[in-house]
């Protein structure tokens, strides 16, 4: 049974996840510095999955950098100011559909 918030608890509960969020990535970002990050380390990073890295590529909400060696990677800056900003909850990809290959 999934629990509900009152309007007033839940945005203070969305702040909290945000800041637990920033927190690991201030953690992670401690062990190294680096300025683009492999999709692993962006979902570590972020404290998400692939497919959530994916919808923020396709909603243009992130940058990826596709090599020719098949690698991509992502600007640690950017990732940084969507932590700031705060991550889009899934229902704001409602609309966004990935292409299947």
């Amino acid at each position: 049974m999934k629990k509900t918030l009152l309007p007033e608890f839940s945005d203070i509960a969305q702040q909290l996840n945000r800041i637990e969020k920033y927190l690991q990535s201030l953690h992670s970002q401690a062990k190294t510095e680096k300025e683009y990050l492999t999709t692993r380390e962006a979902c570590q990073f972020l404290c998400v999955g692939r497919s959530y890295i994916h919808k923020l590529v396709s909603a243009c909400r992130i940058d990826r950098l596709k090599m020719d060696n098949g690698r991509t990677y992502y600007r640690t800056d950017q990732l940084k100011a969507l932590i700031e900003k705060g991550l889009p909850q899934e229902k704001d990809f409602a609309e966004i559909v990935i292409p299947s290959k």
